[in-house]
């Protein structure tokens, strides 16, 4: 079960009970930091590519 499914299935049995709040916070502090490390690695990645094509072209044109 991804980050996302586990969230839905927490805030669909959400009631005024401490525990399922404490619960759904975890969840979501846990989806947040997944995404975060997700970014990072888009970021890194994207730098990546961008230094491969600088390489690319400076090989092309010379």
């Amino acid at each position: 079960m991804n980050g996302f499914a586990k969230v839905d299935a927490a805030l669909s049995t959400l009631t005024n009970k401490s525990d399922n709040i404490s619960c759904v916070q975890n969840q979501l502090k846990e989806l947040e930091s997944n995404i975060q490390d997700l970014e990072e690695g888009i970021e890194c990645l994207s730098r990546h590519l961008i230094k491969s094509r600088v390489s690319l072209l400076n090989i092309l044109n010379n």
